[in-house]
């Protein structure tokens, strides 16, 4: 992997009373493996990351990140009072949205049972995009492995700017 990725510039946009300042994440390196896709948080206890909203129960949301070989893996981890979602994924239900290199990744997370994570590129499937989220006790959460070569316009050793944003019903 490029060393430029281990830390990235980071914009935290959420949607909620008051804006979250603009940040760097750190983003190191983790050894293939160490990070499960099942949308459960345990397995980044260890991992330094940012918040946005502060720890307001309503909406607010922690994003922690680490770089497996050329692979990004993130997680979100939303403290939200109501989960709102169907299988239809529109636009007003809770979902995350993902600015990589200038280019919209948009999430609907699942409840690990009878809806499924949901990720896109624009109004396209993501393809190689790997991600996975449930339910937690104060929220939801899903963990996402996108390989750099997967991000439209992202090419090895330039800086990767990113913005998250929180979409709640």
């Amino acid at each position: 992997y490029n060393a430029s990725l281990m830390k990235h510039a980071l914009w935290l946009l959420a949607l909620m009373a008051s804006p979250a300042l603009a940040a760097d994440l750190p983003c190191g390196p983790a050894e293939p493996g160490t990070v499960i896709l099942d949308g459960l948080t345990d397995d980044w206890g260890e991992v330094e990351g940012l918040d946005a909203g502060g720890k307001d129960p309503n909406l607010s949301f922690t994003l922690k990140c680490n770089v497996e070989e050329r692979t990004l893996m993130l997680l979100v981890d939303v403290r939200d009072s109501y989960f709102v979602r169907t299988k239809a994924a529109r636009p007003g239900e809770d979902h995350i949205e993902l600015t990589l290199a200038g280019h919209r990744l948009t999430i609907f997370p699942g409840d690990a049972r009878a809806i499924p994570t949901l990720v896109r590129w624009g109004s396209k499937p993501a393809k190689n995009v790997k991600a996975a989220s449930a339910l937690q006790q104060a929220g939801w959460a899903f963990e996402l492995a996108v390989p750099m070569s997967a991000i439209p316009g992202y090419n090895a050793g330039m800086p990767l700017s990113y913005q998250a944003t929180v979409g709640d019903c």
